[in-house]
């Protein structure tokens, strides 16, 4: 049997029978053995239609032939499975096929199915992640933080491993209310950027609650916004009271009921809770709402105020009027509280002033009218006074300290005229003085106010040799002077070169501060003028004055003089010589005994 292949041409023919009508007329010719025979026909060889058969044509074209048949998505030449073409000529899940003739299948990498030769496939076709952008292999690393993003785990990547700046710590989202793009991620808030999106029913632009929007670009209760970015306005007359923008709203926008048309409280009202309940103040001197009157209290007065001989006031809840009289001064009854006195004139000068105050050096009493008398003991001679010390006391004598004095009786009606004792009389008194040597000086045995004994006692002073002879200046000085006209220089010298008039003190005498001491005191005790008493203790020199020779005849507080110095660099007494006291009153001076005169002479009470 002849085996024929033929192409199936099919041949139409359209046939025209006038206007509107037509007739199609199809013919087949026939690929034999392709088991599509035309009805009617004898030629496909199918079973049972009569017609010449071959068993090379009844079964189709084959899948696996390499060519792509019709009701096939693919052929790769054979009709094994796994290879991207499945054994029925399909396309397997994660591969593409595509060619002329036969099909090349490929694996299909970033499809997230490892199938073929891709050693790996995880959805993407970054290089980052768990693969790489070809599927071969493991993908980089992914850092969450770098500013670079692996579309494998990440959505975003702002540079930071931070929350709640639009790109989550981890970087695996997006933060709600956020928009990030770029690499590094650049993320901006959606609410509150001032522009109204999806979801948003205002955006003002700022974060902050409380001004009408809320930080979740919510409208707040109260507010009305509107705009981008959005203006919010509080609702007046809404109820509703908002701290800060409103101080009242009691459900209207009606004025002088207390909450105002802009929902403020208006002056002379309190308005509590929301919605607002406003009350008129009584006792703020303002009439509003229902009240009567408002004297500015709340209280309900009797008589006017004092000094105003009629008023008009209000009653404690202000919805009455009160028609009222008060005292005054001058009326002749005493007011308690307002008033010192009321003598019933306005005179002054007379114990009550113009003005119903006790005036100073009286004291005034009786009810209604009061009767005034003149202080006994205000230092004022007022009224029938005779005179006023000061006191209630008939004295005796003058204070301390006034020899003679002026004072009055216990009851003003007579001077007294008195002697007292002083400093300086001569007599100590005994609790306000210590001593008294008969004058005020600070000459003598007692101070000038007698308040401290001050004894005959020498001047005394040290002069401390600090250098040795080798280091002492040449030609430095230092002067004593007793008091009694006496003064003499002293010059270290060690040259035979003294300043004519001073007295040598010869440094190549002594070697150390201790020798070079004795020279010095030798030298000083050797002027008998001065009448000294001269002690060493090593490298000190302790000079006394004993003026008058001897340790109980001295120039006392007369001694007390100045150790002067040029040049010198040893340590001198503070004051020089100094502590002597007593004996130093001159000629004239009250005195009581010799031990306060200069002269050692006291004579009928004076230094002689």
């Amino acid at each position: 049997m002849t085996r024929h292949t033929h192409l199936g041409i099919t041949l139409t023919l359209l046939l025209a029978f006038g206007t509107g009508c037509s007739l199609v007329v199809s013919f087949d010719r026939d690929r034999i053995g392709d088991g599509g025979a035309d009805a009617g026909t004898m030629m496909d060889g199918g079973p049972g239609d009569g017609g010449p058969s071959d068993a090379g044509f009844d079964a189709g074209p084959p899948c696996g032939n390499g060519v792509e048949d019709t009701g096939e998505a693919c052929d790769d030449g054979n009709t094994t499975a796994d290879d991207g073409c499945s054994a029925t000529c399909t396309v397997e899940d994660g591969w593409t096929c595509s060619g002329f003739g036969m099909d090349t299948c490929t694996a299909v990498c970033g499809d997230g199915m490892t199938v073929g030769s891709e050693a790996c496939d995880d959805g993407f076709t970054s290089a980052c992640g768990v693969c790489n952008a070809d599927c071969t292999g493991p993908g980089t690393t992914v850092t969450c933080g770098d500013g670079a993003i692996c579309a494998d785990t990440e959505a975003c990547d702002d540079s930071n491993t931070a929350a709640d700046d639009g790109c989550s710590a981890d970087c695996a989202m997006i933060e709600t209310g956020w928009v990030c793009s770029g690499e590094p991620s650049t993320c901006e808030e959606t609410c509150n950027n001032g522009v109204l999106d999806m979801g948003e029913t205002c955006d003002d632009g700022a974060n902050v609650a409380g001004d009408g929007c809320s930080p979740a670009c919510q409208t707040e209760p109260g507010w009305s916004c509107a705009g981008e970015p959005s203006a919010c306005m509080t609702i007046c007359g809404d109820g509703m009271v908002i701290t800060g923008e409103e101080e009242c709203d009691d459900s209207n926008t009606a004025d002088d009921d207390g909450c105002s048309a802009t929902c403020t409280e208006e002056t002379g009202w309190t308005c509590t809770g929301a919605p607002s309940s406003c009350d008129e103040d009584c006792g703020d001197a303002m009439v509003v709402g229902t009240e009567a009157c408002d004297d500015g209290n709340t209280t309900t007065e009797t008589a006017c105020p004092y000094g105003t001989a009629t008023c008009m006031a209000c009653n404690a809840a202000c919805d009455m009027a009160l028609s009222l009289t008060g005292n005054v001064c001058g009326d002749g009854s005493f007011s308690m509280g307002d008033e010192g006195c009321d003598d019933g004139d306005t005179m002054a000068g007379d114990g009550c002033s113009a003005t119903c105050t006790v005036e100073t050096g009286w004291t005034c009493t009786g009810m209604p009218m009061s009767t005034c008398t003149p202080v006994c003991g205000d230092s004022r001679v007022r009224g029938g006074e005779a005179c006023d010390d000061g006191d209630t006391v008939t004295e005796t004598e003058c204070d301390y300290g006034t020899p003679t004095c002026t004072l009055c009786n216990m009851d003003c009606s007579a001077e007294l005229m008195l002697t007292g004792s002083f400093c300086g009389d001569g007599t100590q008194d005994t609790g306000l003085e210590t001593c008294d040597d008969a004058n005020t000086d600070d000459c003598g045995t007692c101070s000038g106010d007698c308040g401290t004994s001050q004894g005959a006692r020498a001047a005394s002073g040290t002069i401390t040799v600090t250098t040795d002879a080798a280091g002492t200046t040449d030609g430095s000085t230092f002067t004593l002077n007793n008091g009694d006209g006496d003064i003499i220089t002293f010059e270290l010298d060690n040259d035979m070169s003294v300043t004519s008039g001073n007295v040598r003190i010869n440094l190549n005498l002594a070697t150390d501060a201790s020798s070079l001491a004795s020279v010095v005191a030798t030298v000083i005790d050797g002027q008998s003028a001065l009448q000294f008493t001269v002690a060493v203790a090593g490298a000190m020199i302790t000079l006394t004055n004993n003026v008058g020779g001897g340790a109980g005849d001295h120039n006392g507080a007369l001694g007390n003089r100045p150790i002067t110095s040029a040049g010198l660099t040893w340590t001198v007494s503070a004051g020089g010589m100094t502590g002597g006291r007593a004996r130093d009153c001159v000629v004239g001076t009250p005195c009581r005994s010799g031990n306060d005169c200069a002269s050692r002479m006291c004579t009928g009470g004076v230094c002689t």
